[in-house]
């Protein structure tokens, strides 16, 4: 448990160190994505964590096209420590998806930390709840409907493309 404590507080140095000192407010990620977009969060996150993206430089690179743009991933069905889950296009998300970085799984259940979605609770805030929000949220995979999660804060159902896990 002191592990996970430790990575959190590196993770929230890192972040904090690379975002406050970006120029007029314009984080830009390692991959050119900018904060405070679910994108940019993903690639700055798998970066701190030794994972340095290849994403083909294709347009758009909207979140749901992850799955198929992220070059140095395996796709799973399942979450693992560390991989990102690509969310599809849905009524709840929004015609662009969603990416969420997979900070810790327990069986069916994993805990993502996620940018420009307000769900969840608030992990931390760059600028003072004006800007860049990051959220922890907790989600079950739903094994009665494969390809879908539940939401366990608000019972709601997302479908995802799946999970891509670093090489």
């Amino acid at each position: 448990m002191r592990h996970k404590c430790v990575s959190r507080l590196v993770v929230f140095f890192l972040a904090s160190t690379y975002l406050s000192h970006s120029a007029r407010g314009q984080a830009v990620s390692p991959n050119g994505f900018v904060m405070p977009n679910c994108t940019a969060w993903c690639d700055w996150r798998a970066s701190w964590s030794g994972w340095n993206l290849q994403i083909a430089p294709s347009y758009p690179r909207d979140a749901y096209r992850w799955y198929d743009l992220v070059g140095n991933a395996w796709h799973s069905s399942q979450p693992v420590n560390g991989s990102i889950c690509v969310f599809s296009p849905s009524s709840g998300i929004g015609s662009l998806g969603h990416v969420a970085f997979v900070e810790e799984t327990y069986g069916p259940y994993f805990l993502v930390s996620q940018a420009n979605w307000a769900s969840g609770s608030l992990w931390f805030d760059f600028n003072n709840n004006r800007a860049w929000p990051i959220y922890l949220c907790w989600f079950e995979m739903d094994l009665a409907h494969p390809g879908y999660v539940i939401n366990l804060q608000t019972g709601l159902r997302y479908p995802i493309r799946g999970f891509l896990v670093p090489f």
